[in-house]
């Protein structure tokens, strides 16, 4: 229907803008299985008010997101990166509560840098590169480390333990440290792919439809210099 309306170039913006809402509900869906999984399945204990108000302020920002594709103002590549830049502060509070670069899920930083990559011009990309890496620089030094990150920390008061049950206690923390980063390499390795198919997908069904589309010109084109041509001969 906007086609009728706005510019080829306009609708491609809102596309964008548009592809970003799905991939932001994505992120929403991810953050949120991942909390549980880290909460119910490996026993961390997570700052569970401050990540649901993180959580909470990412769903506002793709409320307003939705609210702004039924608008017919024009949306600009500004807008597009305005928006990720967000995402990417959001990003970076929950890694702040949850262990900050020492989590295993910091790799999270390379899809903004993705989507702005293939959403907007190069000098925004490189713009993101220094936003993305400054903050996780950040996070190196600021952060509130996981408990399954500082192991051997929770008993070194303790002066009744045997060495046998100190061992152990170290033992059953360094699992833990180890099954975290287990799952963070999974759950990585999961959600990259799915991305990475997700995206390939839609960038392949997207060039078919302009390679269409370039077809359906070139022979209205072709048409056109024939009508003219006749046009030419019979006068």
């Amino acid at each position: 229907m906007l086609s009728h309306i706005l510019p080829k170039a306009e609708i491609s913006i809102r596309e964008n803008l548009n592809w970003l809402y799905i991939l932001r509900n994505l992120m929403l869906f991810a953050v949120v299985i991942a909390v549980f999984i880290a909460v119910h399945g490996l026993g961390i204990e997570l700052p569970m008010n401050q990540l649901w108000l993180a959580i909470f302020a990412i769903s506002i920002l793709n409320l307003y997101t939705w609210l702004r594709l039924r608008t017919p103002e024009p949306v600009t590549e500004h807008e597009i990166f305005s928006q990720i830049c967000m995402d990417v502060l959001a990003l970076a509070y929950l890694l702040y509560l949850t262990g900050g670069a020492s989590n295993p899920i910091i790799w999270v930083f390379l899809l903004p840098l993705i989507v702005t990559a293939i959403m907007l011009p190069q000098s925004y990309a490189w713009n993101m590169v220094i936003i993305t890496s400054c903050i996780y620089t950040v996070l190196i030094a600021y952060n509130i480390p996981l408990p399954a990150l500082a192991p051997h920390a929770d008993h070194h008061g303790m002066t009744n333990l045997t060495p046998e049950m100190s061992l152990r206690m170290q033992l059953l923390e360094d699992r833990r440290y180890f099954n975290l980063h287990v799952f963070g390499m999974w759950f990585g390795f999961v959600f990259s792919a799915g991305l990475v198919a997700f995206f390939i997908i839609a960038l392949a069904k997207t060039l078919k439809e302009r390679e269409r589309s370039l077809a359906e010109a070139r022979e209205s084109a072709l048409r056109d210099e024939r009508v003219v041509s006749l046009g030419t001969l019979a006068g």
